[in-house]
This record gives C-alpha cells, sequence and structure tokens, in this order.
C-alpha cells in the first residue's frame, strides 16, 4: 500500500490535506461546544467527539507530511523530470 502511495504525490497531499481539515473541523467542534452550548453532558459530548476529530485529522496530516519526506528521500538522487 505505502509503496503504490509513494509513487504518487498527489494522493500523498490530498490525504494531508484531508487531515488538515479534519483537525480544523475538530478544533471547530471544540470552540462551537464551549462558547455556544450551555455546560451539560451535551456538551462534554460534543468537545469529545471535536476531540476524536482533531486527534484522527492530525494523526492524517501527519502520516501525510512523512509520506512527503519518505518521497524526497526516495527520489533523491534520480533523474531529473
Amino acid at each position: 500500500m505505502f509503496s503504490t502511495l509513494l509513487n504518487d504525490t498527489r494522493k500523498i497531499l490530498k490525504l494531508y490535506g484531508l487531515g488538515a481539515l479534519g483537525f480544523f473541523m475538530g478544533v471547530g467542534f471544540i470552540q462551537w461546544g464551549n462558547s455556544m452550548l450551555p455546560p451539560s453532558l451535551r456538551q462534554e459530548v460534543v468537545v469529545l467527539l471535536g476531540l476524536g476529530l482533531a486527534g484522527l485529522g492530525f494523526c492524517t496530516a501527519i502520516l501525510g507530511q512523512c509520506l512527503l519526506i519518505v518521497q524526497r528521500f526516495k527520489n533523491m538522487g534520480g533523474p531529473k523530470p
């Protein structure tokens, strides 16, 4: 899976963008829950959902960034396109 993914920069950038989008959506859920909802169990659930989404998005974005770094090292010293 990673070997085919390392050959396609666009897929890696899409993965990185998806992770960043998930992270910022999660942070938005956290901000919305803390500012718009009254203190309750519902607020806690919304913030927990936002925290999970932000964590998953962060891990996905970091994976995409690491794949980009590995791809650059892999292509280093090769023929220029």
